[in-house]
């Protein structure tokens, strides 16, 4: 699967890009995620406060194989830095100009 976000991050957002893995997350199956971070202008602060959301994010770590995010700010590669060795799947970073790398690696070459 893979997705770009482009401006604010809304919970309409969100929703578009969990509707088609509901389906994944009812089985054993795990799929790899490209994010492309063509312009980011930030998120709603409400999301983090629907519980809903956040179920969401936390019931689909487990069905990740890999994680690829291309193009997002630094300080979501720091993040991503961080966190990756806990995460139960494979997360990388990619420049925006190395984009198709990250299509190759997490498959959709």
């Amino acid at each position: 699967m893979a997705f770009e976000v482009t401006g604010r991050i809304t919970e309409k957002d969100v929703d578009a890009v969990f509707e088609p893995l509901q389906s994944v997350m009812k089985g054993h199956a795990k799929v790899n995620v490209l994010a492309m971070f063509m312009r980011w202008d930030g998120f709603d602060p409400a999301l983090l406060l629907d519980g809903s959301t956040m179920a969401s994010k936390f019931g689909l770590i487990g069905h990740l194989k890999r994680y690829a995010i291309v193009g997002a700010p630094s300080w979501i590669r720091s993040l991503v830095s961080a966190m990756g060795p806990v995460m139960p799947f494979e997360m990388r970073f990619f420049d925006k100009n190395d984009e198709a790398s990250a299509r190759e690696w997490v498959g959709l070459t």
